[in-house]
């Protein structure tokens, strides 16, 4: 399906803000909807990015021509799709909350209805990670839907937080101060933050740098931080211009981003990165 793609080139620049290096992104493409459906997300499984529609339709990004073909279409409205390591997936429904399994060809296997509104959704060594609207709890269940455990995270502040991101290391939680790292029990570990800084919206890691990207609220910009919770660098679009990136995926040394209130897909160059953390 064709999407309006435009191949774009525009120069790498670097230039100090007071007193953080900040590096422009080389923009390579984006996708712009011509069709009038509602892209709601990413999601990726090995070096393949999807589009996740609200309709129930998720479509394959091909990396060299970025157009996109439909791969399924579900029964329900997606909110947010996972895959699992087999390719069966973990999908939560728009306006609803019922938790879904998936098999390859959007057939529902199993379905759970929850006790709560589901806010993010993530798949990592096939467990299933859902925060919860409540901004403190995360559960995790197996992926035969089974409850194994719940994760509550102080939030004193009664922040809204929208992501999460589970790793081996931790599990991040996107708040509107801070990225939260937390343990498997809820332990704060530390929080990833900086003046004027407002997030709740997407984050990524680098596990080869061990560096956290986190979506800078209401702007075209990425805040870089290292893994002992200092901001490194600022990545911003040129001509830097209000959005609300709500998916953010780093796959093949490109950045992946989603504008929620704009539906456009960006494809950026991520540029070279050599910091090293002690840790």
């Amino acid at each position: 399906m064709f999407h309006g793609i435009e191949m774009i080139e525009e120069e790498i620049v670097d230039k100090p803000i007071h007193a953080i290096p900040t590096k422009y992104l080389k923009m390579i493409a984006e996708i712009k909807p011509l069709d009038g459906e509602k892209t709601i997300g990413l999601t990726k499984r090995n070096s393949t990015i999807y589009l996740i529609k609200n309709s129930g339709v998720l479509e394959s990004l091909d990396e060299t021509s970025f157009e996109t073909s439909p791969v399924l279409q579900a029964t329900f409205s997606f909110k947010k799709v996972e895959f699992f390591s087999n390719g069966k997936m973990a999908a939560t429904e728009h306006n609803s909350s019922m938790l879904s399994i998936m098999d390859e060809t959007g057939k529902i296997q199993r379905q759970l209805q929850l006790s709560y509104t589901p806010k993010d959704l993530h798949v990592f060594k096939d467990k299933i990670f859902v925060l919860s609207g409540s901004n403190n709890e995360i559960y995790v269940y197996d992926s035969e839907l089974r409850l194994e455990r719940s994760i509550k995270f102080m939030n004193s502040q009664k922040e809204t937080c929208n992501f999460i991101l589970p790793l081996d290391i931790s599990i991040f939680v996107s708040c509107q101060s801070a990225i939260l790292e937390i343990s498997e029990n809820g332990t704060l570990k530390k929080k990833f933050s900086t003046y004027g800084g407002s997030y709740s919206l997407a984050i990524a890691f680098v596990e080869r740098s061990k560096l956290l990207f986190a979506v800078q609220r209401g702007q075209s910009q990425i805040h870089v931080f290292d893994y002992n919770a200092k901001l490194k660098t600022k990545l911003l679009q040129a001509h830097n211009s209000a959005a609300l990136w709500s998916s953010l995926i780093i796959a093949q040394d490109r950045i992946y981003t989603l504008d929620y209130i704009t539906n456009i897909i960006r494809i950026f160059d991520l540029p070279p990165i050599n910091w090293k953390v002690m840790l």
